[in-house]
């Protein structure tokens, strides 16, 4: 006789069955598998900080003709660079955009100048056209050139007294040219332009004898900023144009010669000068805080003339400059705040007396472009970052 299997499904069989199942669940299901680890989130990996590498220059010669080289102003793109021919009294201009240096004669004054002032400035818009103010010591005027019909075309902007020395220009976003410059018979600092069609010079100071050593530079809203001398206070000034009028403060006093202004991507302002006292020292000012904050950037240095700003595209500054203490006779001199705002200087050039009248400005890669004049051999000379 067979056996009959008489065990049930008591409660007491159901609530073990159950209790076996939730333990194979919690262990992995029926599978009798461990459940997966979880992925680990991976670590960012952080951003290495730049390096900092103090920049090494190429000299080189643009013009070895006789005693030429003095008062040169640079642009980029292709290089542009105009200078003084102090030999035949002519204004002149060379460019590599054929690949090599061509000098030409943008105007031939005829006069031997002798004046330690800023008398070319160079800009080019966005058009390429090159625009040149120059002060014509043959008549005491300020004159200007522009080569966008192919040839230079020099015109004569004021003429009234002894006007155009430390010469300045920049140009705004539609192409349009701003100068400033020194008026000698009165004293005053001077401003022209011709963003209404046609020349308009004014005087934007008149308080004593004011607007020697001018610079001018164009922010990306089209203000116009200047920096300038004060002699009767020994003071660095500033005027800013905004919304059709005119704003004028004393940044610093004792100082203030041999000025250079630009502005950053955010519009703040940057400009280098020299100390009038104190061994004439280079010394810096900016608004990036919100106030003007001046710093002694070279202490070392004694008797620096005619310094040259530019700003990269980190909004690093970039400062040419000659030191005419050298124990050689003077030396072209450079510094910026690159290695995290700390001031790195460079001597660049101090083979005899070479570096007067610097100019300096980046290209789109922030290549480091100078041009300077060798006093020793009477030549334009020129610098670039490797």
């Amino acid at each position: 006789m067979a056996i009959q299997n008489k065990t049930k499904n008591s409660p007491k069989h159901i609530i073990t069955l159950l209790f076996v199942a939730l333990i194979m669940f919690s262990c992995g299901g029926g599978g009798g598998g461990s459940s997966p680890t979880p992925t680990p989130t991976p670590t960012p990996t952080p951003t290495p900080t730049p390096t900092y590498t103090t920049p090494v220059f190429t000299l080189s010669t643009v013009d070895a003709s006789n005693d030429v080289g003095s008062y040169s102003s640079i642009a980029t793109g292709s290089l542009h660079i105009s200078y003084y021919d102090a030999d035949n009294g002519n204004l002149l201009y060379s460019s590599n955009s054929s690949g090599s240096w061509q000098p030409a004669v943008v105007d031939s004054m005829g006069t031997v100048l002798t004046l330690n002032t800023t008398i070319t400035s160079i800009a080019v818009d966005s058009n390429d056209y090159v625009h040149i103010a120059y002060y014509d010591s043959a008549n005491d005027n300020l004159k200007y050139a522009i080569n966008a019909s192919g040839s230079w075309v020099a015109t004569t902007i004021d003429d009234a007294g002894d006007v155009g020395t430390d010469t300045s220009i920049a140009v705004d976003s539609s192409g349009k040219a701003h100068i400033s410059y020194y008026d000698s018979t009165n004293g005053y600092l001077k401003y022209a332009t011709n963003a209404s069609g046609s020349w308009v010079a004014t005087t934007i100071d008149d308080a004593g004898d004011v607007g020697g050593y001018t610079s001018i530079t164009i922010d990306s809203s089209d203000n116009v900023h200047i920096s300038y001398y004060d002699n009767d206070n020994g003071a660095l000034k500033y005027a800013l144009k905004s919304s059709g009028s005119w704003a004028k403060a004393t940044l610093d006093t004792d100082a203030g010669v041999f000025t250079s202004i630009a502005v950053d991507s955010d519009d703040k302002v940057h400009i280098s000068y020299s100390e009038e006292q104190n061994n004439a020292k280079l010394k810096y000012i900016t608004n990036t805080s919100g106030s003007w904050v001046p710093t002694t950037v070279d202490s070392s240095s004694e008797d620096v003339w005619d310094t040259s700003i530019a700003i990269d595209s980190e909004d690093n500054v970039h400062i040419a400059y000659y030191n005419s203490a050298n124990i050689v006779g003077g030396s072209l001199q450079y510094a910026n705040n690159a290695n995290s705002g700390a001031w790195d200087l460079v001597t660049i050039d101090e083979t005899a007396s070479v570096g007067e009248f610097p100019s300096i400005a980046l290209d789109t890669n922030d290549t480091i472009h100078i041009s300077y004049y060798d006093s020793t051999n009477g030549n334009l000379k020129y610098a670039v970052s490797d």
